[in-house]
């Protein structure tokens, strides 16, 4: 209804002011009397309508066309010829002329579109499976699905929940086919983390596609003699998980290394430390070691020694445990250079510059300009005076004794030599300057000379004779006069006070005349100039005087000024003269009212008129404006405006419409250079609602159609934060379905799992003892088979205690657990220790303790594996010892050889031993030694490879009838 009004009050202006222009023609003199030919009324069209479309033929002499949509006015382009109709839409149309040679057509018939009914078929699909055909679907209505809710088998990634359809469900405009869209939920597995057959952590539920990481501690492998072992990644590599996997830890080896320490001799600074492989050889490879000269000796580094002050040298080879070693140098007798030099040998010099070979600490003795160093004497001598300077020697600079590279110097001074100027007037003498140095400018510091004039002649003072330059002796400057006639001038100047117009040369009392035409001045845009008279003074008022001149005199010209006026035209914009105005240099001209053009708006005057500085025409500037109309969805009008040529409309406020969002307007509106109409776009939105596990709503977000709702949280920290309580015992787990790509209103549920803990038993020492729980929260961990007894300390101090209990209670788990066993009292059933005690090249010694009884026979075995990389080579047993008995021994397989025959290669890697007391007596010992003397052949004796093996056992008691096998033996390597 407003577009209605406001296009009916257009035409209806549009019309009134098309009355004035004829009349306003007619009444200046008509065509008939002009002779102007009458415009010709075009042809209205004829429309037709086919379908919902409504054709007409094109006037190719119509401008442009106007049509009426239910009585809504716009204008199109004579090149169009169709219009597209919505169900119960009329339309009509006319040709519009240019006014001059055509004018408007009549409207031509209307036509009014009418939608039949029509009905469709509406088919639903599962993928590729029809689910359900709906026919005979009238149109406008919104089709329902009666079948059961349709499913989709899970796969390895996912499982599927059913979410809506696609495309999302509307009113019937046309045969379609809905197919089900689902939800995907990720699936979830177990993940093993193990260290050889120890299991370290267990993850379940791990998403299907996520990367597992490990959460506890780095693995570790014990390290042998020879081998330290470094965790080095997992095997197979971790990748996205696609079902349950274990991981096993993996290690590289590296030698064990030796530190060698590089000191100075006297140990108290490092000089270099470096880090060798165990066998090989030791390199310095930092500065060579130094050692400051003494009065009379000098040093030079000769070898490394075994300890400080020492002289055993050390080679550095076969580097088998950290070594320190020493710096030790080799001493010399010292002798210095003795070096005699000038402080300036412009002023003086020495007769000898150098003494070689000389003891250090020999005497220096000083003699006036003589100088004596080991019985060499040394003469000072001063330069020749020269006309600027006077030399002279002052003394030595040295010490009583000779030093490290001594140096000796002959000190000379020098003084500038002064001289005396006169300065004199004739036979006059005006100044006189003594001890002026020489080389500098002498200054005349009296009044300046004069000479009386006479009736010829003027002087005046000119310099000095000679010409003044730096002092190099005595000298008299004598002053000197110029000579000019007495006569006057008279220089006249233009006003600007430097332009000369002219100069006249007068004797003494004579008047002076201007030798020139009288000055002009150049007009300017504001005034023009007339000369008055000359003046005293650059821009000065006394008139000056040219009669009886007795001194040199310049004049100045003076003017007089009238102000300049300019025309100002204001036309319009064909050149009709709108009015002229007379405005003075420098005034602002005034405007006449804002002219009128029919179709356009009055934009001001092409020039500014402020300021004027010349004849100025100034013209008016039009716009041209067009209709720009906003719509809503339902073609209902938002908002109608004029706008500028190339000028940009403003979009009113953002329309609304339930349960879609303003996207915004389906035409851009700037620039505009014809009629628009512009129409409000939306965008379909649906709420979805995230609740928590008690139903409580956690927040509801509105998103688009197809976008992806933001979650509330995503971790258990966040979730916490968030409603500001813990949920104890559970973690967040994530939501029961998908919130992306929404197409429908959505409620959303926060999941949850139970906690689990890692749980893990302990030793004192901090063994771990079976293998790590996961234990959920509130239950209880499981009691693991633990040792009966505990060992702490070595050798002597050795102590074995049983278990009493655990350091804290298990039967409810709420965190990560460390739990402790608890062993102290006295452990009362037997148990046999064996530990290495030593080993060097040619011994390994073992130590035993037993903790409850006498010891009567020990047996065990020992497995040696030579380097892998050795082809020959042996270790040869050749005695065994026990500190406190007689021995006896059985060589398994070998029970008739002699042990010293015993050989051990690389393909024979385990013996057995037996012994006891030779004579079938009790050891009697319960803290013993037991030493195996070796010797070796083509190989090295080493720990790593020199191994007890599990399985040893001890017979112990103290008679024949409580004697008993204690096993296994606790080994310690």
């Amino acid at each position: 209804m407003k577009k209605t009004r406001l296009s009916t009050i257009l035409l209806l202006v549009l019309t009134l002011l098309c009355s004035i222009f004829v009349l306003a023609s007619c009444d200046g003199g008509s065509d008939k009397n002009n002779g102007t030919p009458t415009p010709t009324k075009l042809t209205a069209p004829t429309v037709v309508l086919t379908d919902d479309t409504a054709t007409w033929s094109a006037d190719t002499s119509a401008d442009k066309f106007e049509i009426s949509v239910d009585g809504n006015l716009s204008y199109i382009e004579n090149s169009v010829t169709s219009k597209k109709l919505s169900d119960g839409q009329t339309f009509k149309i006319r040709a519009i002329g240019d006014g001059t040679n055509y004018t408007n057509s009549d409207w031509s018939n209307s036509v009014t579109y009418e939608k039949p009914i029509s009905k469709y078929t509406i088919t639903w699909k599962n993928g590729d499976t029809v689910l359900e055909t709906d026919t005979e679907v009238i149109e406008g209505t919104v089709p329902t699905y009666d079948g059961s809710e349709p499913t989709k088998t899970a796969d390895a990634q996912y499982s599927y929940v059913f979410a809506g359809w696609t495309p999302e469900v509307v009113a019937t405009s046309g045969d379609i086919t809905y197919t089900a869209v689902f939800t995907s939920v990720l699936n979830k597995y177990t993940v093993t983390w193990k260290n050889g057959d120890n299991t370290l952590e267990a993850d379940e539920n791990v998403t299907y596609g996520s990367t597992p990481s490990y959460d506890g501690a780095t693995p570790t492998k014990d390290a042998t003699a020879q081998y330290t072992y470094t965790f080095s990644g997992w095997t197979p590599q971790i990748n996205s998980v696609t079902g349950s996997v274990t991981y096993q830890a993996q290690f590289t080896e590296a030698l064990r290394t030796y530190t060698v320490t590089f000191y100075s001799e006297d140990g108290s600074t490092v000089l270099d430390t470096v880090t060798v492989e165990y066998g090989s050889n030791a390199v310095y490879s930092k500065s060579t070691p130094v050692k400051n000269a003494t009065a009379g000796h000098t040093y030079v580094f000769e070898k490394w020694v075994t300890s400080q002050g020492g002289s055993v040298a050390d080679d550095l080879t076969n580097v088998i445990g950290d070594r320190s070693v020493y710096a030790s140098f080799k001493e010399f007798v010292r002798t210095v250079t003795v070096y005699i030099v000038s402080n300036n040998t412009d002023y003086g010099t020495v007769s000898v510059s150098t003494l070689n070979n000389v003891p250090y600490g020999a005497t220096i003795t000083v003699n006036g300009n003589t100088i004596t160093v080991n019985g060499q004497s040394v003469t000072a001598n001063a330069n020749t005076a020269i006309a600027q300077y006077t030399y002279t020697f002052a003394n030595w600079t040295a010490d009583a004794t000779v030093g490290n590279d001594t140096i000796i110097t002959a000190n000379f001074s020098r003084s500038v030599n002064s001289y005396t100027v006169t300065w004199k007037n004739g036979n006059d003498t005006l100044e006189t300057d003594e001890n002026v140095a020489y080389g500098t400018t002498p200054v005349y510091n009296g009044a300046q000379p004069t000479k009386e004039s006479d009736n010829d002649n003027i002087y005046t003072f000119s310099g000095w004779s000679p010409a003044i330059s730096s002092v190099t002796g005595d000298i008299t400057y004598i002053a000197q006069f110029t000579t000019t006639a007495n006569k006057h001038t008279i220089v006249f100047y233009d006003d600007d006070g430097v332009t000369e117009l002219g100069r006249v040369v007068v004797g003494h009392g004579e008047t002076a005349i201007y030798p020139n035409a009288l000055p002009t001045k150049e007009p300017t845009a504001e005034i023009t100039y007339t000369f008055e008279k000359w003046v005293t003074a650059k821009d000065g008022a006394t008139e000056a005087s040219f009669a009886n001149i007795t001194e040199d005199k310049s004049v100045y010209a003076k003017y007089s000024t009238t102000a300049r006026t300019y025309v100002v035209t204001f036309c319009d914009y064909d050149g009709t003269t709108i009015s002229q105005i007379d405005v003075a240099y420098g005034n602002d001209a005034t405007a006449p009212g804002d002219p009128e053009r029919e179709g356009y708006r009055f934009d001001g005057w092409d020039k500014t008129f402020s300021n004027i500085t010349g004849e100025l025409t100034v013209k008016a500037t039009y716009v041209q404006q067009f209709t720009v109309e906003f719509l809503d969805y339902d073609n209902s009008v938002i908002d109608v405006q004029l706008i500028d040529y190339n000028g940009n409309a403003t979009a009113p406020e953002n329309p609304t419409r339930n349960n879609y969002r303003f996207t915004g307007w389906n035409t851009a509106f700037s620039n505009v250079v014809h009629d628009l109409t512009i129409k409000a776009e939306y965008i379909r939105q649906y709420k979805v609602t995230f609740l928590d596990y008690d139903e409580t709503v956690l927040k509801e977000v509105t998103v688009d159609a197809g976008s992806t709702a933001v979650a509330p949280f995503t971790t258990t920290e966040e979730r916490n934060a968030f409603v500001e309580t813990e949920l104890e015992g559970y973690t967040f787990d994530g939501w029961d379905k998908v919130f992306a790509n929404v197409s429908s209103d959505l409620i959303v549920t926060a999941t949850y799992k139970v906690k689990t803990y890692n749980v893990k038993f302990v030793m004192p020492d901090g063994t771990v003892i079976g293998e790590e729980q996961s234990v959920e929260h509130g239950f209880s961990a499981i009691t693991p088979e633990y040792p009966e007894y505990y060992v702490e300390g070595r050798g002597g101090n050795t102590k074995i205690y049983a278990f009493t209990k655990w350091d804290r209670e298990f039967n409810e788990i709420t965190d990560d657990s460390i739990i402790t066993a608890i062993y102290d009292s006295p452990f009362e059933k037997p148990v046999l220790i064996v530990e290495f005690s030593k080993l060097n090249s040619k011994q390994v010694i073992l130590h035993i303790v037993n903790n409850s009884s006498e010891l009567y026979a020990l047996e065990f075995k020992i497995d040696y594996s030579m380097d892998s990389t050795e082809n020959t080579g042996s270790v040869q047993i050749e005695s065994v010892n026990i500190n406190s008995a007689g021995i006896f021994v059985d060589v398994s397989e070998k029970a008739d050889e002699d042990i010293l025959n015993y050989v051990i290669n690389k393909n024979e890697k385990e013996f057995s031993l037996t012994w006891a007391n030779r004579y079938g007596e009790e050891f009697n010992h319960v803290d013993e030694l037991i030493t195996f003397n070796f010797s070796t052949s083509g190989t090295t004796l080493s720990k790593a490879n020199f191994k007890i093996v599990d399985g040893c056992s001890a017979i112990i008691g103290t008679t024949e009838s409580d004697m008993q096998k204690v096993t296994p033996v606790i080994i310690y390597q």
